[in-house]
């Protein structure tokens, strides 16, 4: 793994990142690390965008985009590794348990952040995260796609 210097590209949003990997010639083998609070604008962004959870891991264009859990990221810079062999491509999901985990209000079924269904993989894992930390994530119920007539549905 190599570490490309840090670079400034202006308000940090999904085109931006988008024009500096195609710019760049970024390849599935790369991350884009972001500075903590450049990561949860990020995430805003996608999800008034495209009105939908914001999965993580992010892949945009086949590269993945995380924040920068060591803290060495400036705000409002990226930093690009090159010839990441420490990827999603082989640890699907990291384990964090400060990840809020939502749950339908009336059933306790693990949903999305707006109460939509969320894919096997990830379902999975939130799962196991919830079970490994219950103690320490925290939870946030909402009303569940599955549970259309919310406290009318008889359990």
């Amino acid at each position: 793994m190599e570490i490309s210097a840090s670079k400034r590209i202006g308000k940090i949003s999904i085109k931006s990142l988008r024009d500096l990997i195609l710019d760049s010639n970024l390849t599935d083998r790369d991350t884009v690390l972001l500075h903590q609070k450049d990561f949860d604008e990020l995430a805003v962004e996608y999800r008034e965008t495209y009105n939908e959870s914001f999965q993580i891991p992010y892949l945009l264009l086949d590269v993945l985009i995380k924040e920068d859990k060591r803290l060495t990221t400036s705000q409002g810079r990226i930093v690009v590794l090159t010839n990441d062999t420490e990827s999603v491509r082989t640890n699907i999901i990291e384990d964090n348990p400060y990840e809020t985990i939502y749950q339908c209000g009336w059933c306790g079924n693990i949903v999305g952040y707006d109460g939509s269904k969320l894919n096997s993989e990830i379902r999975k894992d939130k799962i196991r995260i919830h079970q490994k930390h219950n103690n320490t994530i925290t939870e946030k119920q909402v009303n569940g796609y599955c549970c259309p007539n919310g406290h009318e549905t008889k359990h």
